[in-house]
């Protein structure tokens, strides 16, 4: 076990022999050659991170000396070719530890908002930071699709929430801390606004260029081990939710691709300060069904002592997976019951709409819990692509994946959320307001087989040869190439690479390698 000198362990690593792993959605398994468990503890906020800084730098150089790349997992919930095989499995479950950063380690400019601020080890869930600042009065305004993610994870492929007038949840992160060698921990701050006194982060850690902030932010596991992050909580605001099915005239989706979201409103609620949407869509039939249509609007804060509903509306890929339990159970023989799978009738047949506002709820109660799902002696995994367009595009790019989704099985629903650029290089969210289209749908190896995967594919190349631009989401199983990534991002590309080169030595870089950063060109 590596553990700082002296003391109680703080931090501490506790190696194990080879063990074979599965990302969370069971779409890749690693072998490894040998485990390592990150843990924290937590204490003095200084010392602790000092004990890091001594800990995670040495534990680095021993990664890059057992000459075989690092498989480092949160919860695993990339789709993307992250994991390593034959690597060092580095599980990081139990590196969670949160703590208040003291005024004094502030620049004065923002020394009055420092009770919005937390630091955060880069394996802390979800769930768990957002419990922390709940009972600080604090919130996230955005965050990912479920709890379960680390945050070291959710801002390193660029996650996002969809609130309206927000982007990733990179937009929380203000400061971030590597461990990329022996004794050494860098320090990257926001650039635009630097928030801690680096004379109190030397303490722990070298400063950084601070040009590297953004590329940084989405690291994709490349640029070294993600110790922890400095996060900027908002007030706790309250939200009340709707839902309906309803008819998506072409002018309303017009009016939406032209910035004016409350449109899909159209006198529903009239007058709310608009929060969220979500549209979820049958691709083969397009904007002749009526769609599934949330929205979350803005709400004062409820009397003292009453609390936010624990009701949690369902997630797409949730209501997915509870209606192909019911429509698979319903079928008198599975094997003749393929084409029976149709999951946007299933969807619909689970969607339950709303006659009026449900809530208020805060954005902790709106945010799911991922569960895996079973179908009597089988888990039913599902296959999720995410394609990112300028907002402005969204109304040809549907049009492209309605045309291709007449060619396949109906194993999949389109589900378009929306976020403003993110300050992450490489974002999916690359333009000032941008319609992120989700392909949920049946996963690849679904027993009775899926066409998702084939669909996604397809709508990809449909958009090539119409010439709509587009991006994939880094996390998501979806294709792209290193010739796309370096035409879509051309600057990004190289500001990422001089950032690997300059956070990592050779000596350690071969420890931060992945199939999925050699497909796309960035090692």
């Amino acid at each position: 076990m590596l553990c700082a000198e002296g003391g109680v362990a703080m931090t501490a690593i506790d190696e194990q022999g080879a063990r074979q792993w599965r990302n969370e959605h069971r779409t890749m398994t690693v072998r490894s050659r040998r485990t390592a468990d990150v843990s924290e503890t937590g204490g003095d906020l200084v010392a602790t991170l000092q004990q890091r800084r001594q800990v995670l730098g040495q534990f680095v150089q021993s990664l890059a000396k057992a000459d075989r790349p690092a498989c480092t997992t949160g919860s695993g919930w990339s789709q993307s070719r992250l994991y390593p095989d034959r690597s060092s499995l580095v599980l990081t479950d139990g590196d969670q530890a949160q703590w208040e950063v003291p005024a004094a380690a502030f620049l004065p400019e923002e020394r009055a908002g420092a009770a919005s601020f937390v630091l955060a080890t880069g394996g802390t869930k979800v769930d768990r930071l957002m419990q922390w600042l709940g009972a600080r009065g604090r919130s996230l305004r955005t965050a990912g699709s479920h709890k379960g993610q680390s945050i070291a994870g959710m801002a390193g492929t660029g996650s996002h929430g969809s609130m309206l007038g927000e982007t990733g949840f990179e937009e929380h992160v203000k400061g971030i801390l590597l461990s990329t060698g022996p004794g050494r921990a860098v320090w990257l701050a926001d650039p635009a606004r630097p928030v801690l006194d680096p004379a109190w982060v030397s303490q722990f850690a070298e400063i950084g260029d601070p040009a590297h902030f953004h590329h940084a932010l989405l690291h994709l596991g490349g640029l070294g081990y993600v110790s922890a992050l400095l996060i900027e909580g908002r007030e706790t605001f309250w939200l009340e939710t709707a839902r309906r099915i309803a008819p998506l005239p072409q002018a309303t989706l017009q009016a939406i691709a032209g910035g004016n979201h409350a449109a899909i409103l159209d006198g529903w609620h009239e007058g709310r300060d608009l929060a969220f949407v979500e549209l979820t869509l049958d691709p083969r039939k397009g904007l002749s069904r009526e769609i599934m249509q949330t929205v979350h609007v803005h709400t004062s804060a409820p009397p003292p002592g009453l609390k936010s509903m624990h009701h949690v509306p369902d997630h797409p890929l949730s209501m997915l997976r509870a209606a192909l339990n019911e429509g698979v159970t319903e079928a008198k023989d599975l094997g003749l019951k393929l084409n029976l799978i149709n999951v946007p009738d299933l969807t619909y047949r689970d969607f339950k709409p709303t006659s009026g506002l449900e809530g208020p709820f805060t954005l902790d109660k709106l945010t799911a819990v991922w569960k895996p799902h079973r179908l009597l002696i089988f888990r039913i995994d599902v296959y999720n692509a995410a394609i990112g367009v300028r907002l402005a595009d969204l109304p040809a790019a549907l049009e492209a994946g309605f045309a291709i989704a007449r060619r396949f099985r109906p194993h999949f629903v389109y589900t378009v959320r929306f976020a403003r650029q993110s300050p992450a290089s490489l974002s999916i969210l690359r333009h000032e307001q941008n319609a992120v289209i989700n392909l949920d749908g049946l996963g690849k190896k679904f027993f009775l087989g899926s066409d998702a995967d084939k669909a996604a594919r397809a709508f990809t190349a449909e958009l090539r040869k119409r010439g709509i631009a587009y991006a994939m989401h880094w996390g998501k199983d979806a294709p792209s190439t290193k010739t796309k990534i370096l035409a879509d991002y051309p600057d990004a590309v190289t500001g990422w690479k001089r950032a690997r080169a300059a956070l990592l030595d050779p000596a350690t870089a071969a420890a931060f390698v992945s199939p999925a950063l050699r497909n796309w060109g960035l090692v």
